[in-house]
Order: structure tokens, then sequence, then C-alpha cells
């Protein structure tokens, strides 16, 4: 579970949006750009910089040794790092 702060406010927003979700429901070929921000956008009501935003960090995650995805994940999350404007 992530917590997201909305813009003006000082209260705390819960959402259950993870990179752990999507991998669950989609399989590991179908991980694009635009499949990751439609999931999330479609599970949070948020501004799409804030959606993207997260979508990097989760990807960041993944892309790290310590968080338990298999090799070909990390790969696969890697190049759509490499390639992130």
């Amino acid at each position: 579970m992530t917590f997201v702060t909305t813009p003006g406010t000082q209260s705390l927003m819960m959402t259950s949006v993870t990179i752990k979700d999507f991998y669950a429901i989609m399989s590991v070929h179908k991980w694009t750009y635009t499949n990751l921000v439609n999931y999330y956008h479609k599970e949070n009501i948020f501004k799409l910089s804030k959606v993207l935003d997260s979508v990097k960090k989760d990807l960041q995650k993944v892309a790290d040794i310590e968080f338990g995805f298999n090799i070909k994940c990390k790969m696969e999350v890697q190049e759509l790092l490499n390639h992130w404007k």
C-alpha cells in the first residue's frame, strides 16, 4: 500500500494499487507504459503526473534486487526505465 497526499490538503489518502497487483493480473510481456498508466489511473483518481510518479517509483522498486521479482521481470522493468522520459 502507498500513501499519497492530495494537492492542497494535509490529509493522507491510501491507495491499494501497486506493481505487485499489476503483475498478478498482467503477464510481463504486456508490461507497457500504456498498460501500466491505464491500470494505475483507473484504480486512482489522481492527476496524470501523480500516476506517472507512482508508476516510476514502483518500477524502480521492481528493478531493485531485494524486491522479490524474478530476473525476467527485472529485465523488462529495466528496459522500461531506460526509456522513461
